[in-house]
C-alpha cells in the first residue's frame, strides 16, 4: 500500500500553496492512522519481504517529501511496526 501511495504522491514544493502540495499534506496527515491498526498484528512484520516492502514504501515517501515535519508521523507509525526500520531503508 505504501509503495502505491508513494507512486502517486506529488513531490513536495513548500513554495506552492495549494493543489498538489495540499494533496500531499492531506495524504501524509492520514497515513499514520492507516498504519496504526496493524500494530495489533506485528508478527506479520517479521517476514523479511514484508519489512522490505514497508521500508521501500517509506523510503519512497520520504524521497517525494523530504520534510521530516510532514513525514515524521508516518515514519514513526512504521517504526512501531518495524523498530529497526532505519536499518532496512535505502538512503
Amino acid at each position: 500500500m505504501l509503495n502505491a501511495v508513494a507512486a502517486v504522491l506529488p513531490h513536495w514544493d513548500p513554495d506552492h500553496g495549494g493543489g498538489d502540495p495540499h494533496l500531499l499534506m492531506r495524504i501524509l496527515e492520514h497515513l499514520p492512522d492507516v498504519l496504526d491498526p496493524f500494530e495489533s498484528n506485528t508478527a506479520s512484520f517479521k517476514d523479511p519481504g514484508t519489512v522490505g516492502l514497508l521500508a521501500l514504501g517509506i523510503t519512497r515517501i520520504c524521497e517525494r517529501c523530504p520534510d521530516p515535519s510532514m513525514t515524521g508521523p508516518t515514519v514513526a507509525a512504521a517504526k512501531r511496526l518495524v523498530p529497526n526500520l532505519d536499518s532496512c531503508m535505502s538512503h
